[in-house]
């Protein structure tokens, strides 16, 4: 019985030792923005369209959407982090009075202008974990897939959250 015990622990020890080395280079960045809407006056959508991370997102008295964003970038190495760099990026677009945040990389197959996920190791990991203020009367459109939760506060305009792998919250809502 000891020894089972004993080798049940040696698994478990490098388990999860041999997946905290793969990632050699982690690589933190923040960011902050205000973003304005082109009519401020109409009426005002967000979207969020993210793959790895969290979203916060409050509503508030103000016409901006007040942006911070915390990139972490995990790679197998420094080519990695270079190809991590040049592939995944943050599409930020104000039309028609919609801003739109949109995560995109090679995780991702164009299909109809929008994509499709791919499921392939590049090597590396982006997480954008998003925290916004919005105008409270905006209507939302939110999406993550894995390593986050969605919470949502103080938003009386419609709202659509999805989230695959997290959790959602939200709190104080009076949209439909």
């Amino acid at each position: 019985m000891k020894r089972q015990f004993f080798i049940l622990l040696i698994v478990v020890f490098l388990a999860s030792h041999l997946g905290a080395e793969k990632f050699q280079v982690i690589k933190h960045e923040d960011i902050q923005k205000n973003l304005t809407f082109s009519q401020p006056s109409g009426s005002k959508e967000v979207r969020v369209d993210n793959i790895f991370g969290f979203i916060t997102l409050e509503g508030y008295s103000g016409q901006d959407v007040k942006l911070k964003i915390h990139k972490t970038i995990k790679a197998l190495d420094q080519d990695h982090y270079e190809k991590a760099k040049q592939e995944v990026t943050l599409e930020i677009t104000e039309e028609d009075n919609t801003i739109d945040l949109y995560v995109d990389g090679p995780f991702r197959c164009q299909e109809d202008n929008r994509h499709k996920y791919w499921n392939k190791d590049p090597g590396y990991q982006v997480h954008y974990d998003f925290e916004l203020q919005v105008p409270y009367q905006s209507q939302i459109l939110l999406k993550t897939i894995t390593a986050g939760d969605i919470v949502v506060t103080n938003i009386q305009g419609d709202f659509e959250v999805k989230n695959v792998n997290g959790k959602i919250l939200l709190e104080e809502m009076g949209g439909s």
